[in-house]
């Protein structure tokens, strides 16, 4: 934007001041030079903003996948997200030694991520939690502390007492027939808790039933909690296998029955 000014100006500025775009639309980084010199040089903003973007669309700007006016004469820029996440990667790979805490400092850090009621198979809000989880642990991480990654399963929740409804209930199966059932398992449960949901609606008989269950899942006794215990297992294996497929690992999976 400098060079843009000198180029159709013939004006020398500092670094511009940039603001956030009040929403999405209006790109990443919202530039009023236009506004600024405007002022300066009696010009109006919008018709130098236009120069301007002419100059900046026949010279490319690395980082930047296009340009934009905005109002009376923003500049407003949108990123290359690629080529931003490019530069971010190489920037934490050429990390020195010297620049990290040494890894003998006394810090562990504790990242919980995930966090899925074993119940049903992972969705994409899950898949990006996990992300963010992950992505936090290895930049901690690459600064020489100690870091355990956690996954908390809920094993004994309502949403796993539901799915034990539908497999004891609806589908008549016991722990040993529903340990027996082919993969994928996680989807199996999800279409069957989404139907338990929907009978479960106007159903009071069915509703004591899954408080009952529930009771057995958190005192972890009896025919239910062997059902919950082979699901919660099952789906977080399934679970485990879907994250792993982007990389994403765990230290300890701490389990609400435990």
């Amino acid at each position: 934007v400098v060079k843009a000014v000198a180029e159709v100006t013939g004006e020398t500025i500092d670094i511009p001041s940039v603001e956030d775009p009040p929403r999405p639309e209006f790109g990443d980084l919202a530039i009023p030079v236009a506004l600024e010199l405007g002022r300066s040089l009696g010009r109006p903003p919008r018709q130098l903003a236009e120069e301007l973007l002419e100059w900046l669309e026949a010279n490319p700007v690395a980082g930047v996948s296009r340009w934009q006016i905005a109002g009376p004469g923003y500049l407003n820029a949108f990123f290359d997200r690629g080529w931003v996440f490019d530069q971010i990667l190489d920037t934490l790979g050429s990390v020195s030694d010297d620049q990290r805490l040494p890894s003998s400092v006394d810090i562990k850090q504790i990242v919980e991520h995930t966090s899925i009621n074993p119940n049903k198979a992972a969705h994409i809000g899950h898949l990006r939690n996990a992300c963010l989880g992950d992505t936090l642990a290895r930049v901690v991480r690459s600064q020489g502390i100690d870091v355990e990654v956690q996954n908390y399963i809920d094993d004994t929740g309502v949403q796993v007492a539901d799915v034990v409804l539908g497999f004891a209930e609806i589908r008549g199966l016991d722990a040993e027939a529903v340990a027996a059932l082919p993969d994928p398992f996680d989807y199996a449960c999800w279409d069957l808790y989404t139907e338990v949901t929907e009978l479960l609606e106007n159903n009071e008989v069915l509703q004591a039933r899954r408080r009952e269950v529930l009771l057995s899942l958190e005192r972890q006794s009896g025919p239910e909690a062997e059902l919950g215990a082979i699901i919660a297992d099952r789906i977080t294996s399934c679970h485990i296998a879907t994250m792993e497929r982007l990389g994403i690992r765990y230290d300890l999976l701490v389990r609400e029955g435990d």
